[in-house]
């Protein structure tokens, strides 16, 4: 993996402040989070077992915690882990959280969920097409058979018409740099310095589902700003990102 991106990924799993002000820095997607909890809560039915495979700072933890789902959470930064228990304790919530890097989910069992979950393009901070496809691998192995995998994710295409865009969607296809996939992006971040995420392409999540054994039940369409739903013609192009229900 480029040496920059890996430093961008090390600083994410290890840095105290960015978990501090992790709030701050999604400021921006308010929209999406409000957008992608209601989905959820429509999607996540009957009440269930559900493990939050990156759950940052525990939105959905603490929100389906207090609808009276079974709820265990899941993030890398153990910092964003001993914050979340926080939060449980002033919500006087119980949850059982994980401190495990997502492409090795080993300490727990198969089978072990009703629903998993990989919300805010979580899935494409992970580097590298093999360890993404490992940890979706995982989240099909752990839950339970007719049990559900949610991901969102951003669309590549997504702003194409942009002239800054179009120059990096041409750069990734045609002169990206050494040792990056198609896809793999550079993101401002006050905290960490900078951050690394990959970009989906709609094919893409399409052949991660299918290699996982998952079936795809529902494909959402999300507009440019992910703070509604996308209706228009080329949708699988033009929408702000995705969210793909899995059905093991």
């Amino acid at each position: 993996m480029n040496k920059r991106f890996k430093e961008f990924v090390e600083k994410a799993k290890n840095s105290k402040e960015y978990a501090e002000h992790y709030y701050e820095e999604a400021a921006a997607k308010k929209g999406l989070f409000e957008l992608d909890t209601k989905f959820l809560d429509s999607l996540l039915v009957p009440k269930g077992k559900i493990f939050d495979a990156t759950m940052g700072r525990g939105r959905h933890i603490i929100y389906f915690a207090k609808k009276g789902y079974d709820v265990i959470g899941n993030d890398y930064n153990s910092y964003m882990v001993e914050l979340v228990k926080k939060d449980l304790r002033k919500n006087n919530l119980k949850a059982s959280l994980y401190n495990l890097d997502v492409t090795d989910l080993s300490e727990i069992k198969d089978n072990s969920f009703d629903y998993v979950i990989c919300m805010y393009s979580s899935l494409g901070c992970i580097p590298g097409s093999e360890n993404r496809q490992k940890a979706v691998n995982e989240f099909s192995r752990i839950v339970k058979k007719g049990g559900l995998v949610v991901i969102h994710a951003h669309n590549r295409l997504a702003n194409i018409g942009y002239l800054q865009y179009f120059g990096w969607t041409l750069k990734t296809y045609f002169w990206r740099e050494k040792d990056l996939e198609v896809g793999d992006n550079y993101l401002g971040d006050h905290y960490l310095g900078g951050s690394y995420i990959h970009i989906f392409s709609h094919g893409e999540i399409k052949k991660i589902f299918r290699l996982s054994g998952l079936k795809i039940t529902e494909e959402v369409y999300l507009n440019k700003n992910q703070n509604g739903y996308y209706s228009g013609w080329f949708n699988n192009l033009r929408s702000g990102g995705f969210i793909f229900v899995g059905q093991k």
